[in-house]
């Protein structure tokens, strides 16, 4: 249920306006609408410092040295230390690549002293160094005393001395800057800088819950700078300006009365400000999971469409998935996780227990476990088998008329609910036209897929859904004939997007059927592995683990391909789901959201130097 909400206004004097912000973050009921944009100096100081912390968490590492019991450690300059200490290990790193290749550059030249090189060309004599192929050196007569200094394979390196100059058909190589061992002696100090700044970094990571602390403090006490900031003003008043749930005004009035402050609200205006709260009963929440992962929030006029999802992609996991025996597994990894995890929250845990329960109860109709037939013919699980449905036995016909009938129903739920919020009589029958031309493509759907005879009805269906979505359909401006035509232009590509929409529905049929024949497969391969002596049962063994396991995540990953696509797309579009809302986010202490405080202001230097050097 997506909660009501209403615009508030609080208004205080401004010399109260701290305490009154303190006071609204105490009560957690407003999520704020800046009345200006905030901004300040020491805001932007806050948020430096917040950057800082940020960049300095993502470049350490997830595990180090010992956790740090000092606790007294200034956050922002551990931040500060362990960036400078990243820019440096780039650098040094850099530099060690460097040394690394004149190193193998120089190798074959030998270890010599540039310093001799240039004392003897200042005193005349010219030295120089060339490469050249074994053949090329065979066919030129040097005109000067020469050395092979190395030689390797069809390549050979060359040194000449002369008094004048030496021209040789060869390639000419520069003199090193530095010796070979100069190099390799500054590339090993590189090597065990590199190695310090890695030692420091790593003792350092023991400070990441100090800087997890410091960033979450200092999210917090940013959002009040900003709550700060973007009051409006007039005169002597300052004023907070958002939006609440309809039903704690009597809340917010009560806690206003005892603290002096002036609220006013009135019902929303504007629908695409109003931030959306959904609150539903626990057994439906667990599917808030699903929601968070694609990052979803119904606009706050839409629709909360969470109980519809539950039950959709709880069948939509079990047939795609397919297997009873995978359903189990999915519930027996629930029940370990959760035990692991005793202090997270329990909806995804709970989710997973669903899906899988789902599979279960779908793999006892079908009777599918592990892809085993035998297992589906045992007395026990075989008198639970529904024959039209059964995986090996079954009509593969009947289950893609299934997947039919269930986008059929549920594109149709999509303009069902469309039409209970309709007031408009005629918006009511645009959508019930609608569901006509839904059930007359899944006729239409039956004869071209499954060859089935077309019936008359589908050609009733087609005429009055047309006629109802044309007619009553529209809310133009331009007059109802206008109206009527624009429907008529659109319908064609409106009824192929439907029926479009409708067959996409076999996809639960097809993922399936393809998890159940790699499963088979598996099984085949791993019983003909097991005839190979004493090590074939073991061998069978890791096939079938290794290969129920890969799909058991393919047909995880198909899931979340498949079966939420069909609720976020296809559905969510019948029923005129944009998506657009954005959550309800309460000024509250409890929400970590912000960032650090400035020595400008008592209070907030005093909480700094609570959290950083106590």
């Amino acid at each position: 249920m997506i909660v009501a909400m209403v615009r508030m206004v609080v208004a205080t004097t401004c010399d109260r306006a701290g305490n009154t912000l303190e006071g609204l973050r105490d009560l957690g009921l407003l999520h704020v609408e800046h009345v200006k944009a905030p901004a300040s100096s020491r805001l932007d100081d806050l948020k430096a410092q917040a950057e800082r912390l940020d960049s300095a968490l993502s470049l350490l590492p997830e595990s180090g040295g010992p956790f740090a019991e000092d606790r007294s450690a200034d956050a922002v300059e551990l931040a500060g230390e362990i960036i400078s200490l990243h820019d440096a290990l780039k650098g040094e790193r850099e530099k060690h690549d460097q040394l690394r290749a004149e190193e193998e550059r120089i190798r074959p030249l030998g270890d010599f002293s540039p310093q001799d090189v240039s004392f003897l060309e200042s005193r005349g004599l010219y030295f120089r160094l060339f490469r050249c192929d074994a053949g090329e050196l065979a066919d030129v007569e040097v005109p000067a005393p020469h050395v092979v200094v190395h030689g390797k394979g069809n390549v050979r390196y060359l040194a000449c001395a002369s008094t004048g100059e030496v021209s040789l058909p060869f390639e000419l190589l520069p003199v090193p800057a530095e010796s070979l061992s100069g190099v390799t002696q500054a590339a090993e100090a590189v090597r065990r800088e590199i190695s310090r700044v890695n030692k420091r970094l790593d003792f350092l990571a023991g400070y990441r819950s100090v800087l997890v602390e410091a960033r979450e403090h200092l999210q917090r006490v940013v959002e009040f700078q900003e709550v700060r900031e973007g009051m409006g003003t007039d005169g002597l008043l300052c004023y907070v300006r958002g939006y609440c749930p309809e039903r704690e005004t009597a809340a917010v009035a009560a806690e206003a009365g005892r603290r002096g402050w002036a609220v006013m609200w009135e019902p929303t205006d504007d629908e695409t400000e109003v931030p959306t709260l959904v609150e539903n009963p626990r057994w439906i929440r667990i599917i808030e999971p699903v929601m968070r992962l694609m990052g979803t929030v119904p606009g706050y006029r839409e629709y909360d469409v969470s109980f519809v999802f539950l039950v959709s992609l709880s069948l939509f996991f079990a047939m795609l998935v397919g297997d009873g025996g995978y359903g189990l597994l999915f519930l027996a990894g629930a029940a370990a996780a959760r035990r692991f995890f005793p202090g997270a929250p329990g909806e995804p845990f709970l989710l997973v227990k669903v899906f899988g329960a789902a599979t279960v109860a779908w793999g006892l109709v079908t009777g599918t476990w592990f892809g085993v037939e035998s297992l589906a013919r045992v007395p026990v699980l075989g008198s639970l088998v529904i024959p039209a449905v059964d995986s090996y036995r079954g009509d593969g016909e009947f289950l893609m008329r299934l997947c039919f009938v269930l986008g059929a129903v549920h594109l149709s739920l999509a303009h069902a609910l469309r039409a209970v919020r309709e007031v408009r009589v005629h918006l009511w029958i645009s959508e019930m036209g609608w569901i006509c031309i839904i059930w007359c493509l899944y006729f239409v759907a039956e004869t071209l897929v499954l060859g089935k005879p077309l019936p008359v009805a589908a050609l009733d269906l087609l005429f009055f859904g047309i006629a109802g979505a044309v007619f009553f359909g529209g809310e133009g401006t331009r007059g109802w004939l206008h109206t009527v035509l624009a429907g008529i232009a659109d319908m064609p590509l409106g009824i192929v997007r439907a029926f479009s929409d409708l067959v996409s529905y076999i996809r639960l049929f097809a993922v399936g059927y393809a998890t159940l024949v790699v499963a088979m497969s598996f099984n085949r391969m791993a019983s003909d592995l097991s005839d190979y002596g004493i090590v074939g049962p073991f061998i069978a063994a890791a096939v079938l683990i290794v290969g129920h396991g890969m799909n058991i995540a393919l047909a995880t990953m198909g899931v979340l391909v498949h079966g939420i696509r069909l609720n976020m797309l296809e559905f969510s579009s019948h029923l005129g789901m944009t998506w657009s809302g954005k959550p309800f986010r309460p000024f509250s202490s409890e929400r970590p959201e912000v960032k650090n405080p400035s020595p400008e202001d008592p209070a907030l230097a005093q909480a700094h130097s609570a959290l950083f050097n106590q």
